[in-house]
């Protein structure tokens, strides 16, 4: 099973996987871990399709140092799904930081 099968897993998901193998307190955070992973591999494979040319900030509207941002950030329970990432500036995206837009 490759990375890709992971993207739009949950921490319990994750979890649960990690109790095969290790107590419940090791499991949590190597879980946390890999959910983090997953949404920077997630980021670069959707920043390669999101933008491009004619990509703009979705806060502000500028075109220029654009970075994928996840609407829903993956600390608050966001998944790595296309419907929860928007495209940002690197400034408003600094600003937004694990807000809820």
């Amino acid at each position: 099973m490759g990375y890709r099968d992971f993207y739009n897993k949950d921490l319990a998901f994750l979890i649960n996987e990690e109790l095969r193998w290790n107590p419940l307190y090791i499991a949590k955070r190597r879980a946390k871990s890999r959910l983090r992973m997953y949404a920077n591999l997630f980021c670069r494979d959707m920043r390669r399709i999101l933008i491009n040319a004619q990509s703009e900030c979705n806060i502000c509207g500028k075109k220029d140092s654009l970075v994928i941002d996840h609407v829903i950030p993956i600390s608050k329970g966001g998944k790595n799904i296309i419907s929860n990432v928007q495209v940002l500036c690197s400034k408003c995206n600094t600003l937004k930081s694990s807000k809820i837009n």
